[in-house]
């Protein structure tokens, strides 16, 4: 099995929360499967999704003058400019599995192309906000991953940035990355609920969060599809978004975060 996923976000002042995917899934000597999302969530909670699965390459992100420019299928056409480095790591790399993770943008100002049009009649006229970008590429042995359950997010504030990923049941990881560069981290608290996180930086805590994404992933495709990637399509995902603070010895820093907590039978 071999993944090559992309996965960008954005958070506006008034609210609004933005995800997309652009995927490409290889299984055994099947022709690779394009997929591409885009799904916005207003301050209301009402939510737009759009997704497009075929045999027609959707267009991955592209980097401009130092911005990654995409436009996903539910017509949200923004940039992401860096605020800082990322980091290119091997999270696996042995005979069973090899993940690369190439965090691009851990916090990134996000200008939408479309003067803050979502193409829905109500959607947020707000054209600026901060956001995230991540490349990843999975190659697996068998049908399944090593681990059974997955720990995710990204927590900006004005002055830092921290990424967490851990993951569980089978194979541990435990990564932290706080303004680009991996650290460690001590009191770690990582689930649906958010993250609480000491570093040597400060004391990160997510607050209370709204669910925005809660599904059994293997509803959202075609049945011929799941039963090819059998074990790979997650039994439950859990998306939340809320604010952010970090303590630090300068003063208490405000801010935004996206988490995730997945799992698999």
């Amino acid at each position: 099995m071999r993944l090559d996923k992309w996965y960008l976000d954005a958070v506006f002042p008034d609210g609004t929360v933005w995800f997309g995917y652009r995927a490409r899934l290889g299984l055994w000597r099947c022709p690779a499967i394009p997929w591409a999302s885009g799904c916005e969530v207003l301050p209301n909670g009402s939510m737009r999704t759009v997704s497009r699965l075929g045999w027609k390459e959707w267009s991955e992100p592209r980097l401009e003058n130092g911005q990654w420019v995409w436009k996903s299928p539910d017509g949200f056409h923004a940039r992401w400019e860096p605020s800082g480095r990322g980091v290119d790591a091997a999270l696996a790399s042995d005979d069973r599995l090899r993940v690369r993770w190439n965090c691009l943008a851990p916090k990134a100002t996000v200008t939408r192309i479309n003067g803050g049009q979502s193409g829905r009649a109500g959607g947020s006229a707000v054209s600026r906000g901060v956001g995230y970008v991540e490349h990843l590429r999975i190659d697996a042995e068998g049908p399944g991953l090593p681990f059974r359950e997955l720990a995710w997010g990204r927590a900006h504030t004005a002055e830092s940035s921290l990424v967490w990923i851990r993951w569980g049941r089978g194979r541990e990881l435990s990564l932290l990355l706080e303004n680009g560069t991996r650290v460690s981290g001590s009191n770690a608290t990582f689930s649906k609920e958010g993250a609480r996180v000491r570093t040597a930086h400060g004391e990160w805590e997510t607050g209370n969060g709204r669910p925005f994404c809660d599904r059994d992933v293997r509803r959202s495709f075609p049945r011929w599809l799941v039963w090819l990637a059998r074990g790979m399509a997650p039994a439950r995902e859990t998306k939340m978004a809320g604010p952010v603070r970090l303590r630090t010895a300068s003063g208490i820093f405000t801010g935004s975060g996206i988490w995730e907590e997945v799992t698999w039978v």
